[in-house]
């Protein structure tokens, strides 16, 4: 099966923003009010036949992939994450290797410094540092960190709009790599407890674009009751370096 072009893809998202479709790459700039606290778990995260560099492909679960966030004024919130299960299966030349273990912990913090008067729109800065926690190899082996610029814009009939730069700084053997990525998604509500998406993301590595992975996913958002949220993605990859398939059940509650 033939991969779209990236013209294409800019394209595809250029129409479904006028089409009547919050996801899960891209981050949302909306703080959590002072107080209130919002969990929001990955059950299951299945990534499947990543290619790398050298010929092998990566297939990786990662279970129970946590982010707690707490309000601390109308504008900013403290966040904390935690990959509590992953396991990463690596084949080339016919070998298959496996290691599973604990993830990286990370620290966070969002400042929304920027919102329309109407509060329709709204402009973050998500600063975060990533503690080398991992176990078998499996995250960072120094501290690392890293920036995020999210936006987001409610429409009529429902819908919104929303994209992301990321900037992730990790240390390597021969110094630090740098990873730029950008994400988007166009989501409208069909029903009061039931959303749904579309999302495109975009990732390459400083210097080598040739290292870059794109995705296309599609997901749906259930709210079956209080502050509860039930979100299911299929993401698929766009070009030979992104995964085959993605696939994501997560699960948000606010209280």
């Amino acid at each position: 099966m033939s991969r779209p072009s990236f013209a294409w893809l800019l394209t595809f998202v250029l129409v479904l923003a006028t089409q009547p479709l919050s996801a899960q790459v891209t981050e949302t700039p909306h703080t959590v009010a002072p107080g209130r606290v919002l969990l929001e778990v990955d059950g299951v995260r299945f990534t499947v036949g990543h290619a790398e560099a050298d010929g092998g492909t990566v297939d990786a679960l990662a279970v129970g992939s946590t982010l707690l966030t707490t309000g601390l004024t109308r504008s900013l919130d403290l966040q904390v994450g935690v990959d509590l299960f992953l396991r990463q299966s690596v084949s080339l030349g016919g070998r298959r290797d496996s290691d599973s273990g604990f993830g990286d912990v990370s620290f966070r913090t969002k400042w929304t410094f920027w919102r329309a008067d109407s509060g329709s729109a709204a402009l973050a800065l998500i600063p975060y540092v990533r503690l080398p926690t991992s176990t078998a190899g499996l995250g960072s082996e120094r501290v690392d960190g890293g920036l995020i610029l999210p936006w987001a814009s409610e429409g009529p009939a429902g819908i919104v709009t929303g994209a992301m730069l990321h900037w992730d700084s990790t240390a390597a053997a021969d110094g630090r790599r740098h990873r730029w990525s950008g994400a988007a998604y166009v989501r409208r509500d069909l029903f009061r407890l039931l959303s749904a998406y579309a999302e495109v993301t975009l990732d390459a590595e400083s210097g080598s674009w040739s290292a870059r992975e794109g995705t296309l996913g599609a997901g749906a958002l259930l709210r079956p009751w209080g502050g509860l949220e039930i979100d299911y993605q299929i993401q698929r990859g766009l070009n030979r370096r992104a995964p085959d398939w993605i696939h994501t059940l997560r699960f948000n509650w606010e209280w």
